[in-house]
């Protein structure tokens, strides 16, 4: 599960990293703090649905995991000076 999610953080680490709207990639803050805590998740034992890995226009990430109709979402935000966040 953690495996597929750090192949969609790779995925747009490595795509194209700006539009007209913003920056589409993370920024390494982002993809380092995102691994990080998911590392930590791992090694905790939590087991999670299969999650899905976007960008936001700063280049901060977010992971939204479903199941049975409730969602988790992981707000990981593009700098450290900005609260990163779950609900």
């Amino acid at each position: 599960m953690y495996q597929n999610l750090l192949e969609q953080i790779a995925a747009l680490e490595s795509g194209p990293q700006a539009d007209d709207y913003g920056q589409l990639g993370p920024t390494e803050h982002a993809a380092w703090a995102t691994r990080e805590i998911l590392a930590h998740a791992e090694r905790s034992g939590a087991i999670f649905p299969r999650g899905c890995v976007t960008s936001d226009e700063r280049g901060g990430l977010r992971i939204e995991w479903e199941m049975a109709g409730r969602a988790v979402h992981l707000t990981v935000q593009s700098d450290a000076k900005r609260q990163s966040y779950v609900y």
